[in-house]
Order: structure tokens, then sequence, then C-alpha cells
């Protein structure tokens, strides 16, 4: 079972957060796990994205497109077709998509994890 997970999950843990009821992440995180089988996908700009449900709230902000939005758009004025791009703690592994969608088929991507729930 594929669990697709969404901008609303991502608002809820943060006002959950914000308003003392953080336990009910945790919660959530441990059904989420179970019910997924520790593996969540999300989808943006034509990426699918997996990862383990401890990275839930990640992933949500990645489908809704609020992940380091500032960080994302320098990071993809800094590439080019053809580059070669090395990425060390790449987690879910949005970086190294993006960077694949840029440097296209001439081009390298390398990415590295050592949390090996972060791999597909």
């Amino acid at each position: 079972m594929r669990a697709l997970i969404n901008r609303y999950l991502g608002r809820a843990a943060r006002l959950f957060n914000q308003i003392g009821l953080s336990g009910l992440n945790q919660l959530f995180k441990r059904i989420l796990q179970i019910a997924t089988r520790d593996k969540i996908t999300t989808v943006v700009e034509e990426l699918v994205i997996q990862g383990p449900a401890a990275s839930w709230s990640v992933l949500s902000e990645i489908g809704a497109r609020e992940f380091e939005p500032f960080e994302v758009e320098l990071f993809k004025e800094s590439l080019a077709p053809g580059m070669v791009v090395v990425d060390v703690g790449a987690n879910v592994g949005y970086y190294a998509l993006v960077a694949a969608t840029i440097v296209g088929t001439r081009g390298r991507v390398f990415a590295f994890e050592p949390d090996p729930r972060n791999t597909p």
C-alpha cells in the first residue's frame, strides 16, 4: 500500500505543533508507518518521490511546493544542461531529482544518503 501525502497533512501537522499537540503527530506517524509499510509517496512537477513515514512532513511540504522555495529556485538557477551534480545527504532525493531534470541526459547526478530508510 502506498500513501500519497498532500499539503493538508503537512498543514495539520504544523497546526498540531503550534497548539501544543505534537504528540498527535507522533501517533499519526506511527499509524502511517504501519499502514504504508513505511513507504510514503508524493508527486510534484511530475517527479515521484518516496521516503519513510518519518519523512512525511518533508514529503508533504515538497508535494505542496512549500519545501525551501527560495533554496530550490536558487538551486535550479545554478544548474545547466550537461552539468555534474553531487548531492551529499540527499534525504528523500528531491534536490537530486530536480537536478536530474535540468542537467538532462548529458549531465550526471550522484546522490548519497546514509540513512537506509530514505532509499526506495
